[in-house]
């Protein structure tokens, strides 16, 4: 199997960090753990990964950076992530924070941020508030304009790298009554400023992520010139909901990279603990909880990379690609953890018995997934408020789809470079590319000769049949439906269920002949489409005993080999 391009930057960046169960790695295991019991700041940690490269992936190649493909970034910050979420959190932080810039900054700004990011210094971005949290349309926080100079004040809350940042972008109300048009994004360069016109809000006791520069900032009659606003004034609400759609798609890393870790550890433990005379391991409804896990980390991984893939492609749909990922692979995999810690038993409570101590670590710190970028009720309601047109037959463009699709989910497939805010729409206008192409991949795969051809047929006439009765549900009761209501949201959720199930089939088609055996076999897709379109199904119902071998035969070929659980195997760093 030849690794796709993207991915062997990765494989590099693995080489580099090595093992992290090798307690002499810089980036090792005992470290991160240190770090996390003191709640210290884990910068050495980020000095390691930034010895390679990381923070070029946060700056455009036309400003000297590497950030061209947001799959390749998505997968740098799974590598990172699996070692600590703490890190891939503040290496990510920057990147959010430079969005808004890259997007609609000035020639200057988006030189100024480059030099910061390309010299290590860090960014933050400034958005919620306590009393208003993500209600981002109600914040407080205001920029008056008084001559040339905008006067701010306000206090933003729960911020990363509030304290630790060089510059943050924040959005502040410019109109007194604010409204869609009333904010503004400002690129705050501290370095710039008088310590005495701002102050810091406290570092935040936090469940997870405790050594994480989580705290706030207030400002007092801050004076910023003209030339500090990000794009036009009024800008904010867009520059805002542009960048978190990037970053709601990427933060799904961090489940990617924690739960990989987290199988990774449990399927050790259950080869090596011995219960009742025997491996945990060769108990079938041990085998069945880690498969079912393995299950749902290749269907998030689609579902997430092909995402990364679709904003270079269809920046028109990405108001519902992105909220699926943020609503689905949080909720599924925050389960599937839960899940392992069941496997672990009394290790799972132990929290420096086992493994450092490092499972209860992704226990407790990727809960803030499903919170930060807008909640998993957000992301339905985000959706749901789309559903009417979304659910209308035939809604995408049909000129160029069987191009989009191929250039979507191809992993092969060269694509275009990142940063193309102008194509960035907050409204797909009922276009989704995903469902409504699904039967041009259908036809493609029965024209090609596979074992699996007529099961895997079923199982997408199934799903063809359940958006059809979805849109006739829909129609049926639409006009009953109150804003984020329970009903409205389930309809969102079923949805959902549907575009994943459809991403990952499309993502089997067009990668059939290009990744390893595993993949190209197609058992994983089968028990994908079987859970994701009848999720009632007893686990027991769908684990059949050659689909519990294959899968077992991959968890343990894959620990053994040292290789990702995903859809593409990236190699990881060994000593």
């Amino acid at each position: 199997m030849m690794i796709p391009k993207q991915y062997q930057a990765i494989e590099d960046f693995e080489r580099y960090l090595g093992d992290p169960a090798n307690p002499d790695n810089p980036f090792s295991t005992r470290r991160v753990m240190q770090l996390d019991e003191q709640e210290e700041y884990p910068q050495e940690l980020l000095d390691t990964i930034n010895g390679w490269g990381a923070a070029c992936y946060h700056v455009p190649q036309s400003y000297g950076g590497k950030l061209v493909s947001l799959e390749q970034s998505l997968s740098l910050a799974r590598s990172v992530a699996r070692r600590d979420i703490t890190v891939g959190v503040a290496n990510g932080v920057c990147l959010l924070g430079a969005l808004p810039v890259w997007f609609s900054g000035s020639e200057e700004q988006k030189q100024r941020v480059a030099e910061l990011l390309l010299t290590h210094c860090k960014l933050g971005f400034a958005l919620s508030e306590r009393e208003r949290g993500h209600d981002i349309l109600s914040n407080d926080t205001s920029a008056t304009l008084d001559e040339s100079d905008y006067i701010l004040n306000g206090e933003k809350w729960t911020i990363g790298h509030a304290t630790r940042s060089d510059a943050l972008t924040l959005y502040a109300r410019t109109a007194p009554n604010g409204g869609a048009r009333g904010y503004t994004m400002f690129l705050l360069d501290k370095r710039l400023l008088h310590p005495d016109d701002y102050a810091y809000v406290p570092k935040l006791k936090t469940l997870g992520l405790r050594a994480h520069d989580l705290s706030g900032i207030r400002l007092d009659q801050l004076r910023l010139p003209a030339s500090a606003k990000i794009g036009a004034e009024g800008d904010g609400l867009l520059l805002a909901t542009q960048a978190t759609l990037v970053t709601r798609t990427l933060c799904a890393a961090i489940m990617l990279g924690g739960t990989d870790t987290a199988l990774r550890m449990t399927v050790d433990f259950a080869l090596n603990r011995q219960l009742y005379g025997k491996p945990l391991y060769e108990m079938e409804h041990i085998r069945a909880t880690l498969a079912d896990v393995l299950v749902d980390l290749l269907i998030s991984d689609c579902l997430a990379t092909s995402t990364a893939r679709a904003w270079h492609m269809i920046t028109d749909q990405m108001s519902i690609w992105a909220s699926a990922v943020k609503y689905f692979v949080p909720t599924v995999l925050e389960e599937s953890v839960h899940q392992l810690a069941s496997v672990l038993g009394s290790r799972f409570f132990l929290r420096d018995d086992y493994a450092e101590g490092l499972f209860q670590k992704i226990y407790r710190d990727i809960p803030i997934v499903s919170v930060f970028e807008g909640s998993s009720n957000a992301q339905l309601h985000g959706v749901a408020l789309q559903l009417r047109q979304l659910l209308r037959q035939r809604s995408s463009s049909q000129e160029n789809l069987a191009d989009r699709l191929r250039r979507t989910f191809c992993y092969h497939e060269s694509i275009d470079e990142f940063v193309q805010p102008d194509k960035i729409e907050l409204h797909s206008h009922g276009q989704n590319d995903a469902l409504e192409g699904i039967e041009h991949s259908l036809t493609l795969l029965m024209d090609r000769s596979h074992p699996l051809q007529e099961r895997v047929a079923v199982l997408v006439q199934s799903l063809l049949a359940q958006l059809t009765q979805l849109r006739s549900d829909y129609a049926s009761c639409s006009s009953q439906l109150r804003d984020k209501s329970l009903m409205q949201l389930e309809f969102s959720q079923h949805y959902i269920r549907l575009h994943t199930a459809a991403v990952c089939f499309h993502t089997w088609v067009y990668n059939l002949d290009q990744l390893d055996d595993f993949f190209h076999a197609g058992e994983w897709l089968e028990a994908a489409l079987s859970k994701l379109l009848h999720p009632e199904q007893r686990m027991s119902s769908r684990m059949t005993p050659k689909l519990l071998d294959t899968l077992g035969q991959q968890l343990v070929n894959r620990l053994k080999n040292n290789t990702a659980y995903s859809i593409v195997p990236i190699q990881y760093g060994s000593s």
